[in-house]
Formats: structure tokens, C-alpha cells, sequence
């Protein structure tokens, strides 16, 4: 039988819920929306990443939601021209039915609606054995979510689309699967070049595999624990890119230098 999900309120009075299946909370208790804006929205810099006219995000585990609520927030409220473009994934109903009784702050409570307005029955577009996808759209914002298996629905996603991706699995520990080389893999597939991908967890299965996955690791932000969040910045040149550019560089090099070297014979 299923348990409960048990709701627990967070020092910044915004909600989170503990799972009793996996043993550990959505968010830190310190605060579900301080986590959202210090350890996401901020560090991946997406609000200044809309700056010139679009963004594309995407929201691995996309839980109650918060990350795209604030992320929206705070881009709509200083650059409200932008186009924003969401790929949300989720594999528990349980938890989607919160977000409809989270109470928020004033300056969340427009994005809270649209992602009410998106979990909406009449927004699921299409439904299969593998998932159920949710649509949402509106002048400036586009927002899909996909419900079922996410080591699955990932590939719904293009490749090199996504400027940035919110990644909130629980812990490695306790959801090794989704901290997989394989998955992060699939993951980093889906990034453009220069995208940024943020996660709460500097612990070494998940650096590991955000290196395996060809991503650069640095710091993250230290929100509501001792140790840092991660970032993973997929490059702007691949491996192979590079190589083909320096073994370029050097052909080019050597000819300048043959040259040289005929011009010298021919003196």
C-alpha cells in the first residue's frame, strides 16, 4: 500500500512534503523557496539568459513545482517581453495534486496559476502506455510537462534545445538510477552549448557522472546545509570539436611554415 505524502512546513513557511517510500523530503527545511531561487534560479543565471528574447528550460523531477514558478516569477517580472519555453518532468501524480494548495508569496501567485492551469485535466494533450503529456500555452509562455517514467520521457526532448535544466532527483542515495552516467548522459544530451545545469548535490556519484556526461562541475551556491550545490556547464566545443579545431590550427601552421621555408629556398 502507498503511503501518505506528509506535508511539512519549511523556516521560510513555504511548503514541502516528506516522502516515506524514499525517506527524505522534496526540499531542505530550510525553505522550498529559498532552495528554488539560490540554488536554481539564481546560479543558472536564466533570468538574464531572457534577456535577449527567449529561453528554454528544463525541470528534471519537477516535484511541486517550485523551480518553475520562481524561475518565471523573476523572469516575467523584469523582462516581461520574453518568450519562455518549459519541458517539466515528473513520474508521481501524488505530488503534482499539491501544488494546487501551496500558499505563495504575492510575487509567485501568477506563475503558481499557470502551473495550476497546466496540471488541469483539460491540458493533457496525449496519453500512452509510457506517459501523459500536459500542455500550457500563452502569448509568452509555453510550458510541457511530461508525466511517467522520466528515463523514458527524456528523449521526448530534442538535442541541444535546453539553455538550462533545474535537476532535483532525490538524493543518490536514495534514487541512484537518476544519478546514473546513462541518465546524465541523456540529461546533458538535451542541452544547448553553454547551457547550465544546477543541482542541490556535490556528492560524488553526482559530480561523477555530470563529468562523465561531459559536462564542467564547479561549486554550487551552500543554501540550507554545510556543503555546496553543483553546477554542470556544457561546453561550448565538444571534445571531438576541439580536436578537429587544433588539428586545423596545426595544418595550418605547418603549411605557413613549408612556405616560409620555399620562400627562403627561392631567395
Amino acid at each position: 500500500m502507498t503511503e501518505e505524502l506528509q506535508k511539512v512546513i519549511t523556516s521560510d513557511n513555504s511548503i514541502t512534503y516528506y516522502n516515506p517510500e524514499v525517506d527524505e523530503c522534496y526540499h531542505t527545511r530550510t525553505g522550498a523557496l529559498e532552495e528554488a531561487l539560490k540554488k536554481h534560479v539564481e546560479p543558472s543565471n536564466v533570468v538574464e539568459l531572457a534577456k535577449d528574447g527567449d529561453v528554454v528550460i528544463g525541470d528534471v523531477c519537477f516535484g511541486l513545482g517550485y523551480n518553475t514558478i520562481v524561475a518565471i516569477a523573476k523572469i516575467q517580472e523584469k523582462y516581461p517581453d520574453a518568450l519562455i519555453q518549459v519541458f517539466a518532468f515528473e513520474n508521481d501524480l501524488r505530488i503534482l495534486e499539491k501544488i494546487q494548495n501551496l500558499e505563495l508569496p504575492k510575487q509567485y501567485q501568477n506563475a503558481h496559476e499557470k502551473i495550476k492551469t497546466l496540471l488541469h485535466k483539460d491540458s493533457i494533450k496525449e496519453t500512452t502506455d509510457e506517459c501523459s503529456l500536459y500542455v500550457y500555452e500563452d502569448e509568452k509562455l509555453t510550458m510541457s510537462l511530461y508525466l511517467g517514467d522520466v528515463e523514458q520521457t527524456i528523449h521526448k526532448i530534442s538535442h541541444e534545445v535546453l539553455n538550462v535544466v533545474f535537476f532535483d532527483p532525490f538524493s543518490p542515495t536514495k534514487q541512484a538510477n537518476l544519478w546514473s552516467n546513462q541518465f546524465v548522459v541523456n540529461v546533458a544530451a538535451t542541452m544547448a552549448r553553454g547551457g547550465v545545469l544546477t543541482t542541490y548535490s556535490c556528492a560524488r556519484p553526482a559530480r561523477d557522472a555530470l563529468r562523465f556526461a561531459g559536462l564542467e562541475v564547479h561549486d554550487g551556491p551552500i543554501v540550507g546545509r554545510s556543503s555546496p550545490g553543483s553546477l554542470g556547464i556544457k561546453p561550448l566545443l565538444d571534445l571531438q570539436d576541439e580536436e578537429k579545431t587544433k588539428d586545423t590550427s596545426s595544418k595550418e601552421e605547418n603549411s605557413d611554415e613549408n612556405l616560409f621555408e620555399v620562400n627562403e629556398e627561392e631567395e
